[in-house]
């Protein structure tokens, strides 16, 4: 296999994640009959949700050989995860019962960014 076909299978969790969001943010809003009673728990969701994109994305773009400065990757990563959160809202507005909010887009990026701060606390 040559270079360019491995970095493309490492993109591959990060697309099952981003495919699971899609899947998940396309079903209608009374889908999500939970009878769990935690404030804040979808916000908990979407963290975790783009916590785990962030960590793929770091997988699929983290590559030790190439000289690329880590904190010009964590910005990249954070940005990524903040622009798919908003485009995750923007679908969501034409799903029935469901509607955009800025605090799952807010809920999104401190997810990515939970994900880069342990990428980086490991690296230590």
């Amino acid at each position: 296999m040559t270079t360019g076909t491995i970095k493309i299978f490492r993109c591959i969790p990060a697309l099952t994640v981003m495919g699971l969001i899609f899947f998940l943010s396309h079903q209608s809003g009374g889908s999500f009959d939970i009878p769990i009673d935690l404030p804040y728990f979808d916000k908990i969701v979407h963290a975790l949700l783009y916590a785990a994109l962030g960590f793929t994305l770091i997988f699929a773009f983290h590559d030790k050989r190439e000289q690329v400065p880590r904190h010009f990757l964590a910005a990249i990563i954070i940005f990524l995860c903040i622009a798919y959160g908003i485009t995750d809202e923007w679908h969501q507005s034409y799903i029935p019962l469901r509607s955009p909010s800025l605090g799952d887009i807010a809920a999104d990026g401190f997810g990515a960014l939970c994900a880069v701060f342990f990428w980086g606390k490991r690296r230590r």
